[in-house]
């Protein structure tokens, strides 16, 4: 009975300890994003999944991109935008000093009342950001008691001091919007706000005063477009610059590459082409001392013998007929037959008169030459 008592309670207990583990999730945080853990309770250390060992309140550290753990009711995670934020710059209502649908009223130094749409951009140093959690709680509140109220204030007293027709002018407004940002700088930079930008959207007078400076105010934001064209689309012919002078460089590279790539082929072409026509120079040297050499051989005194040898063999086996074309009965000659015939009587008399003669006998008689007998119409070989 013990045992099985223990062994419940034993389950009770993992039980109640997995409860607050039972609904925990992870939180993402993107790349252009800061995370900032904040416990809402004090939790053991034991129970966190963060070697730093966090009780109640703020990270030390930001979390960066990525998924990351938290306990839902126990645990939750702030999440800051790095990149640039804009917000308008309006009046308030109430005492929650939440802003309104409008523009900030504005006084002129000569009490007239101006409403300007104003636009302030800023980034959050991201050094600072778990001092704006642990100050504020959150960037919301942040926003909401210390960027809005600081910059309404700096206006007031920076635009002021324009009077109603210096407030028309474009220059002078951003004069103004200059010396403010300033301002506004020293003042909520220790806070961990960079101040990027101040802008003045448009504004707009009383009905009365507004009427007779419509025409000239819209000139004059016309002019201020067009001047903020104008720098774009300068900065947009910079940008093409250096793109082209990028481009120009890598073609400059590529065609140089090209060049030594081509005068490195055509050398070795020419090295080629030069061991090439002295081979072919050798050759046709060599074959004409041949012919040379072959001409000179035949000018000798066996030349003859050897023209006529390859003759008669050249044209041994072939059938050469000659058809005489006269009236009467048909004679053949055969022409190998005559050719052989006297090339071979040529050759063999050629051989008895080209040696020394020897002195014959007394009693000694010339055989007479082997004679082939002769076919029907043909000549005998003339020596």
């Amino acid at each position: 009975m013990k045992e099985g008592t223990m062994r419940i309670v034993v389950i009770l207990l993992a039980l109640a300890a997995l409860l607050p583990l039972s609904g925990c999730s992870f939180q993402k945080v993107e790349s252009n994003e800061l995370g900032v853990l904040i416990n809402n309770t004090y939790l053991p250390r034991r129970w966190l999944p963060y070697p730093t060992g966090w009780c109640k309140g703020v990270s030390p550290e930001p979390l960066e991109a990525g998924r990351h753990f938290n306990l839902p009711w126990l645990q939750h995670i702030e999440v800051f935008t790095r990149s640039l934020q804009t917000i308008a710059v309006v009046d308030t209502t109430g005492d929650e000093d939440l802003p309104r649908e409008g523009s900030l009223r504005l006084k002129t130094s000569e009490g007239n009342d101006v409403y300007a749409d104003l636009t302030l951009s800023y980034s959050i140093d991201e050094t600072r950001v778990i001092a704006i959690v642990r100050a504020f709680g959150s960037l919301e509140v942040f926003e909401r008691r210390m960027i809005r109220p600081m910059t309404r204030s700096v206006c007031r007293t920076t635009f002021g001091g324009l009077s109603t027709a210096q407030f028309s002018l474009s220059e002078e407004r951003r004069r103004m919007a200059l010396e403010a940002i300033e301002t506004l700088k020293h003042s909520l930079e220790p806070f961990g706000l960079q101040i990027r930008d101040l802008n003045v959207v448009g504004f707009r007078f009383n009905p009365e005063y507004e009427a007779k400076v419509r025409e000239k105010e819209m000139y004059n934001q016309e002019a201020e477009q067009f001047s903020y064209l104008q720098r774009s689309t300068l900065a947009q012919i910079e940008a093409r610059k250096k793109e082209a002078l990028g481009l120009k460089g890598k073609l400059l590279e590529e065609a140089q590459g090209y060049l030594k790539q081509m005068e490195l082929r055509a050398s070795s072409m020419l090295y080629q082409k030069e061991k090439a026509a002295e081979a072919l120079k050798f050759e046709l040297v060599s074959r004409a001392e041949g012919l040379h050499a072959i001409n000179a051989a035949l000018d000798g005194p066996g030349g003859p013998n050897l023209v006529s040898y390859e003759l008669a063999r050249t044209v041994r086996g072939k059938d050469i007929l000659l058809l005489p074309s006269a009236e009467g009965a048909l004679q053949v000659t055969d022409v190998n037959d005559l050719l052989v015939r006297y090339l071979t009587s040529r050759a063999l008399h050629s051989d008895r008169v080209e040696p020394s003669p020897a002195v014959p006998p007394a009693n000694a008689q010339a055989e007479p030459a082997p004679s082939s007998p002769l076919r029907s119409g043909e000549t005998p070989p003339q020596p």
